[in-house]
Parts: C-alpha cells; structure tokens; sequence
C-alpha cells in the first residue's frame, strides 16, 4: 500500500492513531497532516523523535521563557528568551544568542522629548509620557538614593514595549593631593527594548575624591558608588570615578576597604560606561574610563591598568585592570588589580600613599602603585550587551576627572524615546 488517507467528513471529528512504533516508507512518501495535530505523552520521560526533514508551512511557536527561567543547559537546547527578545542556544558551556539583532520592529528616528538623568535630580514619582504617531507609551521612574553623590533609579516600562535610546556617561576620577588630574569617565550608549512588567535599575556613577594626608593609622575611605577605586592607606591620592550602568534586575556592587576589592556581578548588566582613574599625589594623570577597554594610568613607579572587555555572541571574556608589582619585595606590596564592577586601589603598595585608584566598571581599572613617584589608576571599561541596537562605546568621551586637589564630576545618563 503506498497512500493511506484518513479523512472524516464532520468537522470536529479525530482521528486517534493508537500504538504506532514506526511511519516507514521509501524516499519520497510523506505523511501528511492538514489540520491541528495534537500530541499527547503519557509517560514521562518520552521523547518524540523526528528521523529526516520537518517540513512546516507556517508558523512553530519555540520553547520560550526569560533569562531567569531557562532550564538545566544540555548542549544543543534551542529556545526563544523574553528577556533579550533573541533567540538562543546551549553550546555545552553557555546560553549564547543565536543572532546579535534583536527582534523587534524597524526603530524610527529619534523625538524630540530627552530625560537627562543627573545625580542632583529628583524624579521619584514622576511618569514620563511620551505621544508618538502610533502609540503612547509611559516610562514611570522611581528613585531611592544609596549615597549621597549618587542614586539608582528603577525603571519600568508600561502600555507596551518601548524603545529608548540610553547615553551613559561615567564618572571622573579625582585629582592627586598635588598636581594629578583624573581620567575622564567612558562614554556608552545604545536603543534598549523595555519590556512591560520587567523592572531595569539604572546607577548613575560618582566622581571620585581627592583623599588628603592621613596618619599614622589607615584614613576612612567611602567606596565611591559604581566601585570607584580607593587611594592608599595614607591618602594624598584621587579616587577613581564609578561607573554609570543599566541593569536587568537588582544590581550586586563589588565592595573596598584600604586593603582589598571584592567582585560584584556583571551578570545581567545591559550597557554600561566606565569610571576615570585616580591621579596619583606625584601629578600622574589618571587613565579615562570605557570604551570596551579603559586605559592604563600614568606610569609612576609602576601604573595601574585599564579594564578590558571583548563582546562575542552570547558571550563576554574580560579581565579587570592589572595591580602593579611590588617594586622591593617582601618589604613593599603592589597594588589591587580591578575586579567586576569594583575598580582596584593602591592599597599599601609603596609607602602607602600617592597612588590613584582605578575606576569602576564592567571590569575595574587596576589601582596605582604608592611608590614615589605614584602612578595614576587605570580606567574601567564599559559594556554592550550582544542584543542593543545602535550601539557604541569609546573611551574617555564622559565625566570629567578633577583637578589638583579636586573631585571628578559625577556620571549622568540621558533617556530619549524612539517613537
């Protein structure tokens, strides 16, 4: 027999094909469903395999569900995620996109209406409303200050998904005790789709201080908010600058004593534009923020590098800036290299004085060394997440750093709606 056709007559009535082990035929039969099919597995654990070509006209709806749903990777799963809008695969290691381009509908130009988020402005309760000629749609803002300089906002989208254009712009690092001038904060932007019912937190960096002479003991340092990088333990040195970030979900900061930098995550960071160095007492300048890759302090005795970090479908490799080494070792450290979101500071490196700190990042800039002449921090570096549209980023293009003696300026983000 080469062709069976079942058809019934009375719309509504089914067919049930009970125990079938195999469909075999030779090259060239088909079996063909015209219609709904419905599958159900009674046992658990059954799979229902597929052995040559699926052929579909018309649409299959993928596997789907965000970020913070997906399941035990196994490689080769393939799913659709409504948090990136993209779709995805499991490469044996990790989730990795598909595609860079998200799936969304053709961005126009730009309008006219732009909300510039600063860290003296005060928008909590505030709903921003934008008319475009397709629809209206709301972005409502709330605020809750974590420092003094320095807020995050939180931010959610309603009447639909929107389109926004997000320019960051990180914080400067301060000037030395002396004559240094701070690393200019990184420069980042990008269109970010914003889905209803999902919250994003937007940090806005703080410039960095300069730190006067301290003594005998340890100084007290406040940690800069976006992980500007301390000076050392007796001061005379500029803080890096934080960085100014977006983020799906809650934000985990990194953390600094005088001694030491702890990591935070950068696992759901959206964009994000890195803080300038510190400048060392000695008039070592700073180095400027992200960029995908802050740059090195000036070189004292030994400088602190800039964060780096590369972007690949799916995925991101990076590293935090470079400590510098101990220059007479057992009897001198080096300095704190730059970890996630937390830039690195000159620690006890030297005589523990004159280095500047890195700035925060995606990775943080590496602290300078205290030996006279101390050396600048290096920059941290700033990120793009695979699925933003438009996106760039370059360094030393955002806040500025201080000058002898003086703070670095605070980060700023802007928000402009895509009609």
């Amino acid at each position: 027999m080469s062709n069976i056709n079942l058809t019934s007559v009375n719309q509504g009535t089914l067919w049930n094909l009970n125990n079938i082990k195999t469909i075999g035929s030779v090259p060239g039969n088909v079996l063909t469903i015209s219609g709904n099919t419905s599958l159900s597995i009674m046992n658990l654990g059954t799979n229902i395999d597929v052995s040559g070509n699926l052929n579909a006209n018309g649409n299959m709806i993928l596997p789907n569900g965000s970020t913070a749903n997906r399941p035990f990777g196994v490689q080769g799963y393939f799913r659709f995620n409504t948090t990136t809008l993209l779709p995805e695969y499991y490469n044996g290691n990790i989730w990795a996109n598909l595609t860079s381009t998200t799936i969304a509908p053709t961005i126009p130009s730009i309008s006219a209406r732009t909300i510039n988020i600063a860290s003296s402005s005060n928008p909590s309760g505030t709903n921003y409303t934008w008319n475009s000629s397709f629809t209206t749609q709301t972005l409502s803002f709330s605020l809750s200050l974590i420092g003094t300089n320095n807020s995050t906002y939180a931010i959610t989208a309603t009447g639909g998904t929107c389109y926004a254009l997000f320019t960051l712009l990180g914080a400067g690092g301060a000037g030395g005790y002396n004559a240094g001038t701070g690393g200019t904060g990184g420069y980042t932007c990008g269109v970010v789709p914003l889905v209803p019912g999902i919250t994003y937190n937007l940090l806005i960096g703080q410039g960095g201080l300069a730190i006067p002479p301290g003594g005998p003991g340890p100084i007290v340092q406040t940690t800069p908010i976006g992980g500007g990088g301390l000076v050392g333990t007796l001061g005379y040195g500029g803080q890096g600058g934080g960085y100014t970030g977006l983020f799906y979900g809650n934000i985990v900061p990194g953390s600094a004593t005088n001694t030491s930098v702890s990591p935070g995550s950068n696992s759901n960071a959206i964009l994000l534009s890195g803080g300038g160095g510190g400048a060392s007492y000695e008039g070592k300048v700073g180095g400027a923020g992200g960029g995908l890759s802050g740059v090195a302090g000036e070189n004292g005795a030994s400088n602190g590098g800039g964060g780096a970090t590369w972007s690949g479908i799916g995925s991101t490799s990076a590293s935090g800036g470079a400590s510098s080494p101990a220059l007479n070792p057992p009897f001198a450290t080096g300095s704190l290299a730059g970890v996630v979101l937390q830039g690195g500071g000159c620690s006890d490196s030297g005589d523990g004085g004159g280095g500047g700190g890195g700035g925060g990042g995606y990775y943080g800039g590496g602290g300078g060394n205290g030996s006279n002449p101390g050396s600048g921090g290096g920059g941290g570096c700033g990120y793009i997440a695979t699925y933003i549209l438009s996106a760039t980023s370059s360094t030393g293009n955002g806040s500025t750093g201080g000058s002898a003696t003086g703070s670095g300026t605070n980060g700023v983000a802007y928000i402009s709606y895509y009609s």
